[in-house]
């Protein structure tokens, strides 16, 4: 196998990922998305490109040589967000776990590292892959070294650095200091943007020709360029790239060896990824070994027969309990299980047995397959059932494929479960609760004695969440069995009902489901208790589920003549507001047509521009409001936008 090095940029992915993924968090309140991107990019990395060497580069801490250059070299950047901080110090403990040498240089930046680096690798003839999406280091390109944009799953090389800059890699620098960098406060030419930018280098041949023949380009650029002269060539030793940094480590030091994934299983459960661990096999060695130093090319132990992903996930004992940022110490996530079968219940006599089994139990967890988005309208597919003794079961409704074996229909199971889902002594457990309960509510039942709601659970613990589903709730407690239902349904053309998915396939899912909600269910109550919010869960929270549940399923009465009276009220308060704007404007135009009105607010009325779009200036409800005080047009417009969304989204549309 041919040499190659790849260098890990790590904070740009870092950054890039904070603000690409969603937040994500552990069970204790720990900030965790930009780290998770992190290891998924490295673990991606290991999987296609089977590195020879690897090495980390950061940026060392305080001031560096650009500042002597130009002293507000990135004076204006913000603070790094405060959830983005607390992850940039767990970057380091990712970085050794896995293995990888690390380098920062005192004086200069990383990219100034990479840059040294890459070339000398290329002069050795190794092939070097920059893992970085940084527009600085896209002057690197060469036949040798290219960069990876693991994001976006693509590679750049020379031609894709002159698609996107019009120019080859050795004139990107001169382009960039055309072009300035807002961010970096890189000063460059007002005006002058990429494109702009490129075609004067192209025409010109380089940054140098450019500003020998600045007297040729004429109008406000010419002026522009002229007088920033100084500071181009300053934004041009700004962009440079330093190739000569005295290294630690050389070429060779930094030949890839094979980790131990013990240390990165270790730390993928602490920080709850545990849908990462079963990927560790790809490194070809069990956890705990202790087995390190393994050159890459040489062949692993043999692990024939072997499960590597079991032993990750099941055989491990919990985490210690770790304080939150209040000191509140949490319980740590069970160990998952593996995967047990599930029964089908397909007549009345497995059913009356289900019964009987819950009954004696107490409680039992409840995963519903529904079709249909709307709890009022939606027709059950299946129930998924999951005992305390570890026994699931699925009870198909609704499949409609042929050739499935005869099962009992919704209005005759129903009836018999009826007595046992409005029996309050014995516990219900559901992921999100209301909407079984309507969807019975109005086939005459009641769901009854629901013990816990994992949906509601998990938003008293964390708010802070974008996804409440089940199989994100699920992976963060370590059970890898619960798929996305998109991966039971497919997406965009593939996608089929559920209704159209075999039982078999469904009873797998709705099975995990349920047994993922009654684990789940025992350590959230642990957790709200450790957190005082257990009172606030079982006093309010869930009663008030209720209370929706049954004004969902009885709906809300409405007074169609009353409507009718209003609407057309409105109607000619709209027709005699619209009349009294044109009037008012000296003009006829579409009020609701954005650029219309900004024509007569900025163009025949001369209001001042607050604020602007990429489209024009902004004509939003808070310009408007602004502009109300100064003159009558924009103080009425607020006034019929006000009127025509209460008679369009409501009175009109109630009915």
């Amino acid at each position: 196998m041919a040499d190659a090095l790849t260098i890990v940029d790590a904070l740009n992915f870092l950054f890039r990922a904070y603000h690409a993924l969603p937040p994500l968090t552990t069970s204790r309140g720990l900030p965790t998305g930009a780290v998770y991107g992190l290891c998924t990019m490295l673990l991606k990395l290991e999987r296609e490109h089977r590195l020879t060497h690897l090495c980390a580069v950061f940026d060392a801490p305080g001031r560096n040589f650009r500042n002597e250059i130009f002293p507000a070299y990135k004076a204006h950047r913000p603070p790094m967000p405060a959830d983005l901080a607390a992850q940039s110090e767990l970057v380091g403990r990712v970085i050794e776990a896995f293995g990888i040498p690390k380098i920062a240089v005192p004086d200069v930046e990383a990219d100034d590292v990479i840059a040294t680096l890459a070339l000398q690798a290329a002069a050795l003839g190794v092939d070097v892959l920059i893992a970085s999406s940084d527009k600085d280091l896209m002057q690197l390109c060469s036949d040798r070294i290219r960069l990876v944009d693991t994001m976006k799953n693509r590679i750049l090389g020379c031609a894709e650095v002159e698609e996107k800059f019009g120019v080859p890699p050795d004139r990107v620098g001169d382009v960039l200091a055309l072009m300035g960098d807002s961010v970096d406060n890189v000063p460059g030419v007002e005006g002058v943007g990429p494109k702009t930018a490129a075609d004067y280098i192209r025409k010109y041949g380089s940054l140098t020709g450019l500003l020998e023949h600045a007297d040729e380009v004429k109008g406000k650029r010419g002026e522009a360029l002229r007088a920033s002269r100084e500071a181009v060539l300053v934004s041009r030793r700004l962009v440079e790239l330093k190739t000569d940094v005295p290294l630690p480590l050389s070429v060779e030091g930094l030949r890839r060896k094979l980790p131990d994934p013990g240390p990165i299983a270790a730390l993928f459960r602490e920080f709850e990824f545990f849908r990462l661990i079963p990927l560790l096999e790809q490194f070809g060695l069990p956890p705990g070994t202790g087995v390190t130093g393994t050159e890459r090319g040489a062949p692993p132990p043999s692990l024939a027969g072997q499960s590597l992903a079991l032993p990750f996930t099941s055989t491990a004992s919990p985490a210690p309990p770790a304080p939150t940022s209040e000191g509140v110490a949490l319980p740590p996530a069970p160990p998952a299980e593996p995967a047990v079968p599930t029964a089908l219940v397909r007549d009345r006599e497995a059913l009356t047995s289900l019964i009987a089994a819950i009954t004696k139990a107490g409680r039992c967890a409840i995963a519903p397959f529904t079709e249909g988005q709307d709890a009022t309208r939606a027709e059950f597919v299946g129930l998924g059932f999951a005992l305390p003794d570890g026994t699931r079961h699925y009870l198909p409704l609704g499949h409609l494929l042929l050739g499935e074996p005869p099962a009992l229909r919704p209005n005759e199971a129903l009836p018999i479960l009826a007595p046992l889902l409005a029996n309050p002594d014995i516990g219900k457990l559901l992921h999100d609760s209301k909407h079984l309960g309507v969807m019975l509510a109005h086939r005459g039942h009641r769901l009854e004695g629901v013990a816990d709601d994992t949906m509601l659970a998990a938003y008293l613990i964390d708010a802070s969440r974008t996804r409440y589903d089940l199989d994100a709730l699920a992976v963060a407690l370590g059970r890898a069995d619960v798929a996305p239902r998109a991966s039971l349904l497919g997406q965009g053309r593939t996608a089929r009902p559920p209704s159209q998915i075999p039982t078999d396939a469904a009873a797998a899912q709705l099975g995990a489901e349920a047994a993922a909600i009654l684990a789940l269910a025992d350590h959230q109550r642990l957790t709200l208790g450790a957190l005082g919010l257990e009172r606030l869960y079982d006093e309010l929270e869930r009663p008030l589920a209720r209370v929706l549940c049954h004004i969902e399923a009885q709906g809300v009465l409405v007074d169609r003549d009353k409507l009718a009276t209003l609407g057309e009220e409105l109607r000619i308060s709209i027709a005699a507001l619209e009349s009294e704007i044109h009037t008012r404007a000296g003009v006829e135009f579409n009020i609701g047509s954005p650029k219309q009105l900004g024509e007569v607010l900025f163009g025949k009325l001369a209001l001042p521009v607050i604020r602007r779009t990429k489209t024009g200036p902004s004509t939003d409800a808070d310009v408007l409001e602004a502009l109300a005080t100064q003159h009558e047009v924009p103080a009425k417009i607020v006034e019929y936008r006000g009127l025509t969304k209460l008679k369009n989204t409501y009175v009109d549309a109630l009915p």
